[in-house]
């Protein structure tokens, strides 16, 4: 079988964490990322939300790294960094990157992206809560979603 729909491990408990999860994934897919809006729309909507390594990195984002960012930029899209971190500024001047990296934990790129990722939490993500424990399994989500810590270079 190349896609698990479902493992031969019987849990003891409904996965509600696991649910609830889902759920929200879910729910910010479909009414807060611009799904079924323009491609300009949806990446203006990830410069502005998701975690983009040179921010992380650097602790700030795009719009506010002056020099250094607009020549991050260029080194991915060439002859573009001084457009493209005017736009970042007048569209998302206040982005954080701190919050970005909670928003990327319910951020997917399309529907193959956030059904695959959906399906192997349900199939394996009850498996793991039933067996350590709700709580566990909300700290240990959120830690490995956030860890390890940006550094400063």
């Amino acid at each position: 079988m190349l896609i698990p729909i479902h493992d031969d491990n019987p849990t003891s408990r409904t996965a509600w964490v696991t649910l609830a999860i889902i759920a929200i994934n879910l729910i910010v897919f479909l009414a807060w990322e611009p799904t079924f809006q323009s491609e300009g729309k949806q990446q203006a909507f990830f410069f502005c939300h998701a975690e983009i390594p040179y921010e992380v990195t650097n602790q700030t984002s795009l719009a506010e790294g002056g020099t250094a960012a607009r020549e991050a930029i260029d080194q991915e899209i060439p002859h573009e960094g001084a457009a493209l971190q005017a736009f970042l500024q007048r569209t998302c001047p206040d982005k954080s990157w701190w919050r970005s990296v909670f928003a990327a934990m319910f951020l997917h790129g399309g529907w193959l992206h956030i059904g695959g990722n959906m399906l192997f939490l349900w199939v394996f993500g009850n498996n793991v809560e039933d067996k350590i424990g709700r709580l566990r399994y909300v700290v240990s989500t959120w830690c490995r979603a956030s860890w390890p810590p940006p550094r400063r270079f």
